[in-house]
């Protein structure tokens, strides 16, 4: 994927499953790669594992989660550049777990506080990381 991404909006549950080596790198419009916005309804599970997301470009985000009932599970997969990003409410009703990942240059600021069912600091090895 190259300068594009995908944005999960309307009723219902979804699902984003990225794996198997994919190589997400660029901009686009949206400033996120994966984007759930607040107005979206339902559940949504985010399934990113053997993955590679990279960008230089400014403002630019992996992810920018928001919404409620959010299920996270990163594993295994490198973010270079950008920033992390996530609504303190985006995991109530359901948990972020980001661990075994590399991070180089990476802007954490955007994550929420850790939490009994978010949990996005330990197990990674953080490079160089912006703030």
């Amino acid at each position: 994927m190259n300068d594009t991404g995908i944005v999960l909006t309307g009723d219902g549950d979804k699902r984003v499953d990225v794996g198997s080596g994919t190589l997400i790198a660029g901009a686009n419009a949206e400033g996120a790669f994966f984007k759930r916005d607040s107005e979206s309804k339902g559940a949504a599970d985010w399934r990113l594992s053997d993955c590679t997301s990279r960008t230089s470009a400014t403002g630019m985000s992996h992810y920018a989660i928001g919404g409620e009932r959010n299920r996270y599970i990163a594993t295994g997969s490198t973010f270079e550049g950008g920033r992390l990003e996530a609504s303190a409410h985006a995991f109530e009703g359901g948990h972020m777990l980001h661990t075994a990942n590399v991070e180089k240059g990476v802007d954490r600021s955007g994550l929420p506080e850790e939490s009994g069912n978010i949990q996005h600091r330990n197990g990674n090895l953080i490079i160089g990381a912006a703030r």
